[in-house]
């Protein structure tokens, strides 16, 4: 099966700053990381991150060398235990306000009526047919608030095959910079495989934090 990533599994972490026309609003996102963001933070990927059970910057004895640009920041990834054979990386972005909510839809969260965070999937597949089942956990604490949307999805392939497979979308959403992870899974991957996964997923977006200043 192709998936739109042209990947079986791909991990794609996205963080950005959220600039604002509002000086206080950027102050106050800066004092709660004690650090002030700048292009020069992108540009020397001063982000750091703790390295999980399945993912690592290193591979065959080499470090990942980062990417930065004034506007992005970007790390490659691998998979240590050969689980699967994916490419992943971590990317770093500046955003504005505008370009926030239009990456937090494409993971498929959303606000509801009633103010509250709902998740109504995002497609991984070239050829989406429907989601068989969509489920969303929250969880708080003192840096900020984690999505973590659950999906089961229909998808053709290029021969007109319709396979279906889970796939995961984690959100993390702090005062002033939004890290996301996606990842299709293998339609045979366990069941107990993935959840392990999940949960390294979750450690590795929560650990995402600034380490110098510019």
């Amino acid at each position: 099966m192709k998936l739109k990533t042209g990947l079986i599994q791909l991990l794609c972490t996205v963080a950005w700053f959220a600039a604002s026309p509002s000086s206080a609003h950027v102050d106050q996102a800066a004092a709660a990381l004690g650090t002030s963001l700048t292009k020069r933070n992108f540009e020397r990927c001063t982000f750091d991150f703790t390295e999980s059970k399945y993912l690592s910057r290193e591979q065959y004895g080499r470090l990942s060398v980062p990417y930065g640009y004034e506007s992005a920041c970007i790390i490659n990834l691998h998979e240590k235990l050969n689980t699967y054979n994916a490419s992943t990386h971590i990317s770093i972005f500046i955003s504005n306000i505008s370009q926030i909510d239009n990456i937090i839809d494409s993971q498929g969260f959303f606000k509801n009526k009633n103010g509250k965070w709902a998740f109504k999937g995002g497609s991984m597949g070239i050829f989406f047919v429907s989601f068989k089942k969509l489920s969303l956990d929250r969880i708080d604490n003192d840096q900020g608030t984690t999505l973590v949307g659950r999906q089961i999805e229909k998808a053709k392939d290029q021969a007109g095959t319709l396979l279906t497979f889970e796939g995961v979308h984690i959100l993390r959403i702090t005062p002033s910079y939004l890290v996301s992870i996606d990842m299709p899974f293998d339609f045979n991957a366990p069941k107990e495989i993935r959840d392990d996964i999940i949960k390294d997923m979750i450690n590795l977006v929560e650990s995402v934090h600034v380490t110098t200043d510019p």
